[in-house]
């Protein structure tokens, strides 16, 4: 029975490494309530819940089109977005739940790099890439040139931005190899107790 118990966790362990593997489809979209405006989709694998690595990203930011990213190059950026079923459609700084983190992430364009990030620092604080405060705390900044930390190009303070699940993770996708897992340990249960009953037959 041993042998069966390691067989079955073992399954259990890579199907869920199996449908863990597979990615999420979201749209995205930031606006200061102005002209400072883009949107799109974007693919992402999660790691711990509620926790996604940027695998892909498109659309527009500023009125141009995306042609490479995540890109952790400019402005110090990183690769991380954070989604939950229950998270507001609009950014609410009494009850905040901030899509990215500090370090954001990247974008590039024919006119340059963008950068899109959360930071609640004041503007005229010691913090050099805060940009509206904990009560406007996403911040655009760009475009700039990849390489570099972005710090004097422009910078905007955004009253929202947002994450919304298109397609969720297809956990199905990892089910049949579970189903199969079982099948062998019946099988391989069913043979134990055959050669079991033969052997009192004989005794």
């Amino acid at each position: 029975m041993r042998k069966f118990g390691l067989l079955l966790s073992a399954i259990v362990v890579v199907a869920l490494e199996a449908s863990n593997a597979d990615a999420s489809t979201f749209n995205w979209s930031y606006t200061d309530g102005g002209s400072h405006t883009g949107s799109g989709t974007l693919v992402a694998t999660e790691g711990l819940p509620g926790v996604f690595t940027l695998n892909s990203i498109a659309g527009t930011v500023e009125g141009h089109a995306i042609t490479g990213g995540p890109a952790p190059s400019y402005a110090l950026t990183g690769t991380t977005v954070f989604w939950s079923p229950t998270a507001p459609q609009v950014f609410d700084p009494v009850h905040p739940f901030f899509f990215t983190d500090y370090d954001g992430f990247a974008v590039s364009t024919a006119s340059g790099f963008f950068a899109i990030y959360e930071n609640t620092g004041n503007f005229d604080t010691n913090n050099a890439y805060a940009c509206g405060g904990a009560s406007v705390p996403y911040c655009l900044i760009g475009p700039g040139t990849d390489g570099t930390d972005g710090l004097a190009d422009p910078r905007f303070a955004l009253t929202n931005f947002q994450v919304d699940l298109v397609a969720e993770t297809p956990l199905p996708a990892a089910l049949p190899l579970f189903a199969g897992g079982l099948g062998v340990i019946g099988l391989l249960a069913r043979r134990r107790e055959k050669k079991a009953g033969q052997a009192r037959a004989l005794s």
